[in-house]
């Protein structure tokens, strides 16, 4: 049997004991209450009524921390052993044992009661960075005015990306002095590489790779209901570039915007970095031949072979691929309606669609709203330039003509004179 398991099962045995225990002492208190004479053994087992207390400390542990205090536990087994074999209340040595057992209780509930205080502070760190969302949308600008502008909302979402993660980075540092205070308490060292710890080193790594890990695959997904949701989650303007409906950013420029998101988020996890194997000293940055910066150890690869991430990035490739396909027909059918209207042919043929153009004002498109009135104003303007220059053609080719007729008219004139 292991260390741990003699530990924790000392623990429940002395648990459910000690329930056992509380029973006869409430029952023994309860007829004293009563006028009924109780035994001296009865008396003497309800005045050590507090010290079942330790009973409750121990079953309190988890199995890490069971094995962490294996040594302590062990020790106070000794202490109490005696009481469990050949003492009973009236043994001459009664007094000293019941003073070094209060001594070693107390002892092991204060040992306890401070592992308990650091595990506490490192499972609230815990659960920020899972609960943490690094997605968190922008506020309104002023007059409420939401959703923002492609750049400002991917610049917000990074801006507050960068300090969550800093926050997070800074209390995950914080980890490694704690853990050297509960080694002084238990080893009576602080180097941050006991052997008496490792195991424990390597069951906080774990939670702290599983709520890390959490803290992603749960980002990702909210950022995937977001772009799937009906609320249009940032704005593009549609406009006309050298007769040409495109939008601002074009559109490899919104990809690269949606796509670094992502990768963005998959690389903040780089800022934890690992601790050395059976430590919690973080690893040194490694320099490596051929490459500009250095190696940091961090749970990032671990995070990016996980099956839950390789189907969110998967989900998120596809909707985003699908969006940019509707963006493309889109604008080929804007393309195709202003190759007459930005000639003018709307001007007297289809005052209807004239009346449409001037009308639209945005579109939305899947998580994205289209912002039109650059494109509409600009095909107006456009389209009443070439109406001027027309006009103006026009113009001039009739004056021409006009100019021409009056010559003849005037020549005609003066021949008649003659005659």
């Amino acid at each position: 049997m292991t260390l741990t398991m003699k530990a924790s099962t000392f623990a429940l045995i002395a648990l459910r004991l000690w329930n056992y225990i509380q029973q006869v002492i409430t029952e023994a208190k309860y007829l004293e209450q009563l006028g009924f004479q109780i035994p001296e053994l009865g008396r003497n087992v309800a005045l050590q009524e507090d010290n079942g207390l330790l009973s409750e400390t121990l079953a309190s542990l988890n199995a890490p921390e069971t094995e962490l205090l294996g040594d302590h536990v062990r020790e106070l087994q000794r202490v109490l052993k005696p009481g469990a074999k050949r003492l009973n209340w009236s043994s001459s040595g009664i007094g000293d044992y019941i003073a070094q057992c209060d001594l070693a209780i107390t002892k092991m509930e204060s040992l306890v009661d401070q592992i308990h205080k650091n595990a506490h502070d490192m499972e609230l760190r815990l659960k920020l960075v899972e609960q943490t969302d690094l997605f968190r949308a922008p506020p309104p600008g002023p007059g409420g005015c939401y959703p923002k502008q492609s750049y400002e909302y991917f610049d917000c979402i990074g801006t507050n990306r960068n300090s969550v993660i800093g926050i997070l980075a800074r209390k995950y540092h914080a980890i490694g002095p704690l853990l050297t205070k509960v080694e002084g308490l238990v080893v009576n060292t602080n180097t941050g590489r006991s052997p008496r710890l490792k195991p424990y080193y390597l069951y906080l790594e774990k939670r702290f790779f599983a709520a890390l890990s959490t803290m992603v695959y749960k980002n990702l997904e909210l950022y995937l209901a977001r772009l799937r949701g009906d609320a249009p989650v940032f704005v593009v303007n549609a406009v006309l570039s050298a007769a040409e409906v495109v939008t601002s950013p074009p559109v490899k420029e919104i990809y690269k915007l949606l796509t670094q998101s992502v990768r963005k988020t998959v690389e903040s996890v780089r800022r934890f970095v690992r601790w050395m194997y059976g430590t919690c000293i973080e690893c040194a940055p490694q320099h490596v031949e051929g490459r500009d910066e250095p190696y940091v150890f961090s749970f990032q690869k671990d995070i990016q072979v996980h099956p839950r991430f390789l189907d969110v990035v998967s989900q998120l490739n596809m909707t985003i691929t699908q969006f940019l396909g509707g963006l493309n027909k889109y604008l080929t059918r804007w393309r195709n309606k202003c190759s007459g209207d930005c000639r003018g042919n709307y001007f007297g043929e289809d005052r209807r669609e004239e009346v449409e153009l001037r009308e639209a004002q945005a579109q939305d498109l899947d998580f994205v709203r289209i912002q039109l009135k650059p494109l509409t104003t600009k095909i107006q303007e456009t389209a009443q330039a070439w109406v001027t220059s027309l006009g103006k053609l026009l113009n001039d080719s009739a004056r021409d003509a006009l100019f021409g007729l009056r010559n003849q008219l005037q020549g005609l004139m003066r021949r008649q004179a003659l005659l």
